[in-house]
């Protein structure tokens, strides 16, 4: 077969790859990590118990993302992998949020569904998150004027002073 049809569909190739996810479209692997993870037991709200695992993701970027989709492989003690996640991220209370974005050195609550399809007990996890890059600041967090932030991660007690 001659070389120049094998370079053109490599070319080809190369291009539907470039179009499919231009660059900077998802976060970079170093962008976004995860945090303070935990395997988790709880009854859904069919009355079944499900596993889930749970944690923080930090957005040490200069950009917002927003779209944010969490995979993660299941790996027991000799790395081989035993089950899957797919998650979200959360308020505190487990509730999807499916509208707002991380802003740059921000963090948010996740949540994963994990289906263990082998036997053997999770030892750790790998992460890929998908993200899109947004400039939309409705997005973002809601500012308030008059609220003045005490913490950057969410709280369970706000008190408001009145002014008179």
């Amino acid at each position: 077969m001659p070389k120049r049809p094998i370079a053109i569909l490599f070319f080809l190739l190369f291009i539907t790859a470039c179009a499919a996810n231009p660059l900077g479209l998802f976060a970079q692997d170093d962008d976004l990590t995860v945090t303070e993870t935990q395997l988790l037991e709880r009854v859904d709200a069919f009355g079944l118990e499900t596993t889930l695992l749970t944690g923080m993701i930090e957005n040490s970027g200069d950009v917002a993302y927003g779209s944010l989709t969490l995979f993660a492989d299941v790996l027991d003690e000799d790395g081989e992998v035993i089950g899957e996640a797919f998650g979200y991220l959360t308020n505190q209370c487990g509730v999807a949020l499916t509208d707002v974005a991380i802003a740059p050195g921000a963090s948010r609550y996740f949540e994963a569904s994990v289906d263990l399809f082998a036997e053997g007990e999770p030892d750790e996890y790998e992460f890929f998150i998908e993200a899109d890059e947004i400039d939309d600041d409705s997005l973002l967090d809601i500012e308030t004027q008059g609220v003045t932030q005490v913490s950057d991660r969410e709280v369970v007690l706000v008190e408001w002073e009145s002014e008179t």
